[in-house]
């Protein structure tokens, strides 16, 4: 009951959740807690809403299961988007700037090649001449940054799952996409109260039950 109490209190205050050590057991606690609520509302939302599938991965895309795939899901993803969403949270200089390259990264690969270049040359002076400013005005604005992370970090999975684009969709876009957006709350609580390590662990296991499930849903199909 208290996994669920303090979860709430981190919900209603982000800057409520405290940093433990050597905690393994809570640990494993909170991971079995997010994954009941994590896949028990995708699984809520599949049966809601038969046309679309949020709960296995797109089958559109014809994923194929090899080496590259398993170490993309497993390894490289979390990595990356623990940097880029939940590394910060516990601000360093050195966080900061570590997360420009794989942001930088994705402007590239939006192809907005200029403004990428101006924003993180604009954050990079500011990190390393008014680090403090920096510092000061991400902590007073924490609770918005955790919760604008985990929604972007929510929408930026729109073609990990099989949906028709209709107007339900557009309409209730938010309600399809709340299961990251928890997954997002989830991961950014384990990072603080645990460490980022834990929050790529976390994020890998996460990745790891849908293709479990796909896996098993192709044998018995």
């Amino acid at each position: 009951m208290s996994h669920f109490k303090e979860l709430f209190y981190f919900i209603k205050d982000p800057r409520s959740c405290k940093r433990v050590t050597k905690e393994y057991s809570l640990f494993f606690g909170y991971l079995f807690l997010f994954i009941l609520l994590y896949f028990g509302l995708a699984y809520f939302i599949r049966i809601s809403f038969k046309e679309i599938d949020v709960f296995t991965l797109n089958k559109k895309n014809g994923v194929s299961f090899n080496w590259f795939f398993f170490f993309k899901a497993l390894v490289l993803a979390p990595l990356v988007e623990e940097i880029m969403f939940r590394l910060v949270f516990k601000p360093k200089r050195v966080y900061f700037l570590v997360i420009l390259l794989p942001w930088l990264c994705v402007y590239f690969n939006l192809y907005f090649f200029i403004f990428g270049l101006i924003v993180s040359a604009f954050l990079l002076f500011f990190l390393i001449t008014k680090y403090e400013k920096v510092e000061k005005l991400f902590l007073k604005n924490f609770t918005v940054l955790v919760y604008s992370s985990s929604i972007v970090f929510g929408l930026i999975h729109i073609t990990n799952y099989d949906i028709e684009y209709s107007f339900i969709y557009i309409f209730l876009a938010f309600v399809f996409f709340l299961p990251k957006i928890i997954g997002g709350l989830s991961l950014i609580f384990i990072r603080i109260k645990f460490g980022f390590v834990y929050a790529i662990l976390t994020h890998s296991f996460f990745n790891l039950l849908p293709m479990v499930i796909y896996f098993l849903v192709s044998l018995l199909g």
